[in-house]
């Protein structure tokens, strides 16, 4: 558990920006032109521009606990539960994407788009309008589903080719640094473009607030609209980066008992 919570301490502080750049682009939030709202390097200038040059760290105190323990649980739950599940790493990286989503992902994505979205509030402040609005606490799981689904079928996918390719390498390759870093690249990149549509869902109801059109009118709008994969280019970029960084960063510590 120790190594992924170093590792998703990492990927958070080297990924923050392009996550700032992905969920305003997706939750429509930019108060700039619409041309710059449809580019990444738009929607970082738009942020800079409001909040300075901390504004494309927005919200990292939350993202930097998210991704910590959300990592930790990931690795966690799928050693333990490989075994149960006939050593199958499909089947265990589903069930541990959907237990870290269910468990703690989702009511931390809340407050953290709440918080992009949303710049002139801070972490408790958003989780405060999110207690006061119909629902409750209930309200921190709004596009919960949405989470799961995403988070499940994303966590499975990464291990399960991860762990295929890292078997068809020769055992030199399998000993050199680099290599953890290169495959997590490449899986990150690969679940990314897949799964990309459900991020945009997930994304629009958690800057909402309870009541507002829900998953079905979601994504009848991002289909008239052409937006099914707004926002692919910052993820692709934070989620392969972030991805090589934490198997590279759990590869050398468990290399070094940890």
């Amino acid at each position: 558990m120790l190594a992924g919570f170093i590792a998703g301490a990492c990927e958070a502080v080297v990924t923050q920006p392009f996550e700032v750049a992905k969920t305003r682009l997706q939750a429509n939030a930019l108060v700039a032109s619409p041309r710059n709202a449809q580019s990444m390097a738009g929607a970082l200038r738009a942020v800079v521009a409001e909040r300075g040059v901390r504004g494309p760290y927005l919200g990292l105190p939350t993202q930097l606990v998210q991704t910590s323990v959300k990592t930790s649980l990931r690795f966690h739950i799928y050693t333990t539960s490989k075994p149960l599940l006939y050593n199958s790493d499909m089947l265990a990286g589903l069930f541990a994407g959907a237990m870290e989503a269910l468990l703690w992902i989702q009511p931390t994505e809340r407050i953290k788009v709440l918080r992009i979205t949303n710049p002139s509030r801070s972490a408790v402040q958003s989780a405060r309008v999110v207690f006061q609005a119909r629902g409750g606490a209930f309200g921190l799981w709004r596009g919960g589903a949405a989470t799961v689904l995403r988070n499940s079928m994303t966590v499975g996918m990464r291990f399960s080719m991860y762990e295929q390719a890292l078997a068809a390498l020769p055992a030199s390759y399998k000993k050199h640094w680099a290599t953890p870093a290169v495959l997590g690249f490449g899986v990150g990149a690969v679940s990314t473009v897949l799964n990309n549509p459900v991020d945009v869902v997930k994304t629009r109801l958690n800057a909402t607030m309870p009541g507002a059109h829900g998953y079905a009118q979601s994504v009848r709008s991002m289909v008239r609209e052409g937006q099914l994969m707004q926002g692919v280019l910052p993820r692709i970029l934070k989620i392969s980066i972030g991805q090589a960084v934490t198997f590279a960063v759990v590869d050398v510590c468990r290399k070094h008992g940890l």
